[in-house]
């Protein structure tokens, strides 16, 4: 059996209004939603992807994602002539 290492995740907050973390700003929300990476309960929500988001490594994979999408052209649509 492998020994996987999990690295611990840095969450935001508690007490800061907002966050800037990946060239992104993350606002302290007065009701919680669920991360879009993880699922955890957050208050922190993207400005610029209107995600939840719990902490710095999932930012990362949203805006890995989010690149890969546009990349790949996967949020292109065509128009019909």
């Amino acid at each position: 059996m492998a020994n996987s290492y999990i690295p611990k995740r840095q969450y935001f907050g508690p007490y800061d209004p907002y966050v800037e973390c990946h060239d992104d700003v993350y606002r302290k929300q007065d009701e919680a939603g669920r991360c879009g990476i993880c699922g955890k309960k957050t208050h922190y929500r993207s400005v610029y992807s209107t995600e939840f988001c719990c902490s710095i490594e999932c930012s990362n994979e949203l805006w890995c994602d989010i690149t890969e999408k546009i990349a790949s052209g996967g949020g292109k649509r065509r128009r019909a002539s």
